[in-house]
Order: structure tokens, then sequence, then C-alpha cells
């Protein structure tokens, strides 16, 4: 019995500590539903495209758009096509964990 529980906890442990990923435009259509739609803890990964919305966050959330972790600075990676918002990205910070990567 002690062995049963060991792996159920290994297994389950991680969905417990490690947050939602919700995919932006499907199957969340807007980046503000998969926002509402998230916890606190959870990643938000926008594929490539134009957004045109008002985007208002009031959790702990990390926001991976098409580029992530691809440099744009002087000495860039290889990038594709940018995720690009239009209308506003306001961060209520209730933490200052709020990320934002590509």
């Amino acid at each position: 019995m002690k062995v049963k529980f060991t792996f159920l906890w290994l297994v389950l442990l991680p969905a417990l500590v490690l947050g939602a990923t919700l995919n932006v435009p499907a199957p969340y259509a807007t980046i503000q539903a998969a926002v509402n739609a998230a916890g606190s803890g959870d990643d938000i990964v926008v594929a490539a495209g134009t957004y045109v919305e008002q985007i208002s966050v009031t959790k702990t959330l990390t926001f991976y758009g098409s580029n992530q972790g691809i440099s744009a600075g002087a000495t860039p990676g290889s990038r594709v096509a940018e995720t690009i918002i239009t209308g506003g990205f306001y961060i209520h910070l209730v933490s200052n964990s709020t990320v934002i990567d590509g």
C-alpha cells in the first residue's frame, strides 16, 4: 500500500505544484478569456497574430508569445511571426511575479 501511495503522490504532486497552461486562440478565443479562466501561477501561451483587446490582469500569471525565450537585442535569435497586442495591457500588481516573454 505504501508503494501505491508514494507512486500516486509522485504523479499528482507536479500537477498540484505546476500551474496549468492555457492556449490562445484555441481553446481560448481571446487573451482576456484565458486570463479570466486562469488561476494564479498559470501560464498563458499566445500564438502569433494580432489581438485587438484590452487585457486586465489581477493575478500572478506568465504570458508567453510566439517568440518566447528568443532574444530581440543586439544578437537576436531566429524569430518567427510576432504576437501583437493592440488596445492595452493592464497589469494590476498583486505581486511582482507577472512575467511577459516573447
